[in-house]
């Protein structure tokens, strides 16, 4: 896909950590982070209730296939059961195999298309 290459900013990374909008689940392994899941609780305004967007879901490459991605999901969706949510929705990115495999066997296609505008000339595709 388009963009340019990012690499990890920590300074960024701890302001998201600090961010009062944004919530971010974590998977550790003693004191290694193995993966992460950004998400927000947010209006749904169709339904007048809440839902959750998961906006990030991160997977270090060598934990990857141990189930970690479906263990965050899980555990995400169990905050949003617990705070009354709708609906628990995120984008999927149409490249990765691996993912789409994943969130085929625990979602089901949401009945609506994903759009973009892209804002920044050095994001767009």
């Amino acid at each position: 896909m388009g963009g340019p290459e990012l690499d990890p900013q920590p300074d960024y990374a701890r302001g998201l950590l600090a961010d009062p909008k944004a919530e971010i689940a974590g998977a550790l392994l003693g004191a290694d982070l193995l993966g992460f899941a950004v998400f927000f609780d947010l209006p749904e305004a169709i339904t007048g209730e809440r839902a959750g967007q998961l906006d990030d879901l991160f997977v270090s490459e060598a934990a990857r296939g141990k189930g970690i991605a479906r263990a965050l999901i899980a555990h995400v969706a169990d905050i949003g059961r617990r705070r009354g949510w709708v609906h628990l929705r995120w984008l999927v990115p149409e490249d990765n195999a691996a993912a789409l495999r994943l969130y085929e066997g625990i979602s089901e296609p949401a009945p609506w298309q994903s759009r973009v505008i892209w804002l920044r000339e050095e994001f767009s595709c």
